[in-house]
């Protein structure tokens, strides 16, 4: 993505102390470039998503995808095994992508 540069080298690069939205998007003013996870921006009316490379968010393609993953120790409790199946059911990732 930096085509082989540095990251934050040149005098209008900003490194927030912390990765919260709110911050962020307080930083960016009316014409400032970040990132951030499309789950934090997701629902925000004050920015716009991106294409990369012309892949969407929602194409398989999308290069920055990443795969949550849930370890436990076997065999699971049941309160493990209650949260694995609201964790992987369609109604988990709505509240996921919410941020709930």
């Amino acid at each position: 993505m930096l085509g082989g540069g540095e990251f934050g080298t040149t005098r209008n690069t900003t490194t927030l102390d912390r990765d919260a939205t709110t911050p962020l998007l307080q930083a960016l003013g009316n014409n400032g470039i970040g990132y951030a996870t499309f789950a934090q921006v997701v629902n925000q009316r004050t920015v716009r998503v991106v294409p990369v490379n012309g892949a969407t968010t929602d194409a398989g393609n999308y290069p920055y995808k990443r795969q949550l993953y849930y370890a436990y120790k076997n065999p699971p409790s049941q309160a493990v095994k209650d949260f694995l199946g609201y964790a992987t059911s369609s109604e988990g990732h709505k509240a996921m992508l919410a941020g709930n």
